[in-house]
C-alpha cells in the first residue's frame, strides 16, 4: 500500500502522550490566529480563487500551477468562507506531515511512546513550519505529500523494488498538483540513486515513471476543458516559471540570487540549532563514505543528502525561508538522529536536550510570529464602513478584501504606480495606504505617505521578519538588504494609513 498503516501499537499511556503532543503542536500553530487577518497577498488571493471555484468560475484554477490546492479550498469554502477557518484546516497538513515522518523515525529506532511524542514536539516546534501553518499557501498544503514521498523512497532503499519507487513517484506527482515547487525533488531523487548500491531504474520503470508524473497534466487538464478552459492551460502556466527575462513590480529580473549565506543565517537566527548541529555532525558520527554505495541508504542518509541537496541547490536562487520548505523537517529530524547517537544511552540528557530545543523555538516562534500576530485590517475595513465609503484602493496589499463584505464596499488593489493615479483620476477617491509596498520594495508610492490621513491604525503584522523574508523572493535581495527593508517598515508609527484625495 501507498500509505502504509499510519497506527503504532503503544501503551495506552504512551498513545496519549503521542495524541497530547499532535493536538500541542497543532495548538501552537493556531494561537491568536483569529488575530492576525490573512496578511500575506498570496494567501488572500487563494482565498479568492477557492470563492470563485466554489460558484463555478474556474478560470484561476492554474494559478501558482496548484489545481488539487485550489479544487480541495474550492469544495471547503462551501463550508467555512472565512479565510481564517480556512488556515485551520490548512495547518492540520503540517501536523499530518510532522507525524508521517516522526514516525519514520520512531520505527527507525524503535522509540517508546513517550520519546515519540518527543520527536513530534521537536519537529513541530520548527519555526518557520509553524509559520506557513498561519497562511493559506501551497507550502503547508504540499507538506504531506513529501511525507508520504519519503515515507515510500525509504520503503524503496529497504527492500529494493519497483513497488515502492513506483509509490514514491506517484507522491511526487500528487504534490506537484499542489505545489509546484516539489520540481526541485528530480535532482534530489537523482542525488539519492546515484549513492543506492543497485538500481531500480531501466527504459521502462522511467518510461512508467514519466508516465506517472504527467498524469495529473492529463487529468487537470481534462478537468479544465470540462469547466470551459483550454486543454493546454497546466502546461503553459509552467511558462512564467522558466521566463527569465521579465521584471515583475518589484523590478527584480530572473530567477539567481547569489547571497550564498541567506539560508545558513536564517537559520542561525531563526530555528533550533538542533536543525543545523545534524548538517555538521552527521558525516563525523555516521561515517558516510564507509558504506555508500555498499549497502542501501537509511533514514539518517536520505535525510542528510535531501538536506545537503537542497542547501546547495537553492545556494544561486532566489530566495526566501519557503525556499527550503521540504528540508526543514529532514533538518530537525537528522539533527534528533545525531542526537540520540550520542545520547541513546543517557536518558536524562537526551530528554533535556530535546526540552531545550523545544523552549529555544517556542522563544522564537514568540518573537518572530505570535508577537505581530495582530492584524489591523478588519479595524480599516469597520472604519470604512461607518465612512460609508463605496469604493477604496489598496496600495500593493491585499489583506483589506477578506473583510470588505460582499455589498459593502469593493477593494482594488494598487500594485503599480499607475494604477493609483488611474485610481485617484476619479474623485473624491479612498487610499488605504498600507506598508506592503516596502516589503515588497515597489518604488513610488512614498508620495501618497504625505496626505494628510482620515484614520490610521497600527498594524504589527506588516512588520513581521518572516513576511519580509518570505518576499525576498519576490524583491531579489539578499538576506541584509531585507532586514534593512524592515528596518525602514518599523520607523513608521502606523501600518494603515486610510487617506481622501480630492
Amino acid at each position: 500500500m501507498a500509505i502504509h498503516s499510519l497506527y503504532m501499537p503503544f501503551r495506552p499511556l504512551q498513545a496519549l502522550a503521542v495524541i497530547v503532543a499532535l493536538l500541542l503542536v497543532y495548538a501552537a500553530r493556531i494561537y491568536l490566529l483569529p488575530e492576525g487577518g490573512v496578511p500575506g497577498y498570496d494567501g488572500v488571493r487563494n482565498w479568492q480563487i477557492a470563492g470563485e471555484i466554489a460558484s463555478g468560475n474556474f478560470t484561476n484554477l492554474f494559478f501558482h500551477r496548484s489545481p488539487l490546492f485550489h479544487l480541495f479550498n474550492g469544495f471547503l469554502y462551501h463550508f467555512l468562507p472565512d479565510p481564517r477557518q480556512m488556515v485551520r484546516v490548512n495547518a492540520l497538513f503540517t501536523v499530518l506531515a510532522v507525524y508521517v515522518t516522526g514516525r519514520l523515525v520512531a520505527r527507525h529506532l524503535q522509540l517508546s511512546g513517550s520519546l515519540f511524542a518527543c520527536v513530534i514536539l521537536l519537529a513541530g516546534s520548527c519555526v518557520y513550519m509553524v509559520h506557513i501553518s498561519r497562511y493559506l499557501t501551497i507550502e503547508a498544503a504540499s507538506l504531506p505529500a513529501f511525507a508520504f514521498f519519503l515515507q515510500n523512497y525509504l520503503k524503496r532503499s529497504e527492500t529494493n523494488t519497483t513497488k515502492y519507487w513506483y509509490w514514491s513517484v506517484f507522491w511526487l506527482a500528487v504534490g506537484l498538483s499542489i505545489n509546484y515547487k516539489l520540481v526541485v525533488l528530480f535532482p534530489v531523487v537523482l542525488a539519492l540513486e546515484l549513492f543506492q548500491p543497485s538500481q531500480v531504474m531501466s527504459k521502462q520503470v522511467m518510461f512508467r515513471s514519466v508516465a506517472i508524473l504527467a498524469s495529473p497534466f492529463l487529468f487537470f487538464g481534462c478537468i479544465g476543458l470540462f469547466f470551459g478552459l483550454p486543454w493546454w492551460r497546466y502546461p503553459a502556466s509552467y511558462v512564467g516559471f522558466v521566463r527569465f527575462s521579465t521584471p515583475n513590480a518589484a523590478m527584480r529580473v530572473g530567477k539567481f540570487n547569489t547571497d550564498i549565506s541567506f539560508y545558513f543565517r536564517y537559520l542561525l537566527q531563526f530555528e533550533s540549532p538542533l536543525a543545523w548541529l545534524g548538517l555538521i555532525f552527521y558525516p563525523i558520527l555516521f561515517k558516510p563514505w564507509q558504506y555508500l554505495r555498499k549497502q542501501p541508504l537509511q533514514l539518517h542518509d536520505v535525510l542528510a543528502i535531501i538536506c545537503y541537496c537542497f542547501l546547495l541547490g537553492m545556494a544561486l536562487l532566489l530566495k526566501a525561508p519557503r525556499g527550503l520548505n521540504f528540508a526543514y523537517l529532514p533538518l530537525y529530524l537528522l539533527g534528533f538522529l545525531c542526537l540520540f547517537r550520542v545520547l541513546k544511552n543517557k536518558k536524562l540528557l537526551l530528554y533535556g536536550s530535546i526540552f531545550i530545543s523545544i523552549l529555544f523555538c517556542g522563544f522564537k516562534i514568540q518573537q518572530n510570529i505570535y508577537r505581530y500576530s495582530y492584524s489591523a485590517y478588519p479595524e480599516a475595513a469597520q472604519k470604512i464602513k461607518e465612512i460609508g465609503i463605496k469604493r477604496v484602493g489598496q496600495t500593493v496589499g491585499n489583506g483589506l478584501l477578506p473583510f470588505s463584505g460582499k455589498n459593502s464596499f469593493a477593494v482594488q488593489p494598487l500594485v503599480w504606480k499607475e494604477d493609483v493615479q488611474a485610481f485617484t483620476s476619479r474623485k473624491p477617491a479612498w487610499l488605504l495606504s498600507d506598508t506592503y509596498y516596502i516589503l515588497t520594495n515597489i518604488q513610488g508610492f512614498d508620495s501618497w505617505q504625505h496626505f494628510p490621513a482620515q484614520a490610521v491604525f497600527a498594524s504589527p503584522a506588516l512588520l513581521s521578519p518572516y513576511l519580509f523574508l518570505e518576499h525576498a523572493e519576490f524583491t531579489g535581495l539578499g538576506f541584509s538588504e531585507t532586514m534593512q527593508l524592515r528596518q525602514k517598515a518599523l520607523k513608521r508609527p502606523y501600518q494603515l494609513r486610510l487617506i481622501k484625495i480630492e
